[in-house]
């Protein structure tokens, strides 16, 4: 595995994606950021790296407002950025969708590719799957759209 690649997640959801993603890959360079957590984590991922896929679970705020500052940072540092991000569930409330839009936007502009995991597609795609399974279900996508990414990079 490349190591001059960093994969971070920022947030809850971020963080809980990076964790399966490590278990389960730990040949690769992962790091976490949430509430609380030193922000040296973030420079640690951005430390060497040519590549950075950011993944995060947008709608909250941290996930919508820190991975538009780390997508800066990484496009000032000259660091390849790639965005694995989810959307919110309808059920989650317009607040969250209302940061969720906002940070996509913002993030088509910081970074060079975006990917975008609408977990409301995911209450159509799995119609029987209850929605206590949707978000392990929504990490599950999230994941292979990064090993896909890194496989090819």
């Amino acid at each position: 595995m490349k190591t001059n690649i960093s994969i971070l997640g920022i947030g809850g959801a971020g963080r809980n994606v990076v964790n399966q993603l490590c278990k389960q890959n730990p040949e690769l360079n992962c790091f976490h950021y949430c509430e609380g957590e030193p922000e040296e984590n973030i420079d640690n991922a951005l430390n060497g790296a040519k590549v950075l896929i950011l993944v995060a679970g947008l709608g909250g705020h941290i996930s919508s407002f820190v991975s538009i500052d780390v997508a800066k940072k990484a496009k000032e540092a000259g660091i390849k950025t790639i965005a694995v991000v989810t959307t919110p569930f309808t059920f989650e409330g317009s607040i969250r969708i209302g940061k969720a839009t906002h940070a996509v936007s913002e993030l088509k502009e910081l970074t060079d590719e975006l990917h975008i995991c609408d977990n409301e597609s995911l209450r159509t795609k799995y119609a029987d799957l209850a929605i206590v399974n949707a978000f392990s279900k929504s990490h599950d996508e999230v994941i292979s759209i990064i090993l896909s990414i890194v496989k090819n990079l």
